[in-house]
């Protein structure tokens, strides 16, 4: 049997047009009624068991029964394990940084424009996590320093280079 209209804007009123699941209200994200024991694992449409859902929330839980055992949670260590990689990452982002922001006052005797950090960042990051080391890392900003115009595009060139010259074995 369908909920009714106005059990339905019961439910509603009684869970202040809030999903049960996430919080999210009305009208950010469309409220569906919902049943807590499924219809088709024998659940009614009592006002017990139902609760307001928003749609992703609802599409989400399924037939899913309410003690049903939760997925397996994060092994905490992987969290911490990520803080220190992220840790040591921006580490040797900060050296490999500074390197080529000086690198290249010192040769154009002037600021890079235009301000490249973001891109800079990224580049570094992505070189990071592929086994670049931080010496290696600081000759490419050296070498990408030297370029007439400011650009990532040097530096990522003369991280290959090295990476390329180090498969070689040159």
């Amino acid at each position: 049997m369908a909920v009714s209209k106005r059990l339905r804007y019961e439910i509603l009123r009684r869970d202040n047009h809030a999903c049960r699941y996430c919080g999210a209200t009305a009208p950010d994200v469309k409220l569906n009624v919902d049943h807590v024991i499924p219809q088709a694992l024998g659940g009614t449409d009592k006002p017990d068991n139902l609760v307001t859902a928003c749609a992703d929330c609802n599409s989400g839980k399924t037939s899913s029964l309410p003690g049903a055992d939760p997925v397996m949670d994060v092994d905490q260590n992987h969290f911490r394990q990520a803080v220190l990689v992220r840790q040591a990452v921006q580490t040797v982002a900060d050296v490999v940084r500074t390197t080529w922001l000086e690198t290249w006052r010192f040769v154009h005797r002037s600021q890079p424009t235009p301000d490249l950090r973001c891109e800079f960042d990224a580049r570094l990051t992505e070189a990071v996590w592929e086994g670049r080391t931080t010496s290696q890392l600081v000759i490419a900003a050296r070498s990408a320093a030297f370029a007439q115009n400011a650009n990532v595009d040097y530096f990522a060139y003369h991280v290959a280079c090295d990476a390329a010259e180090e498969k070689v074995g040159g």
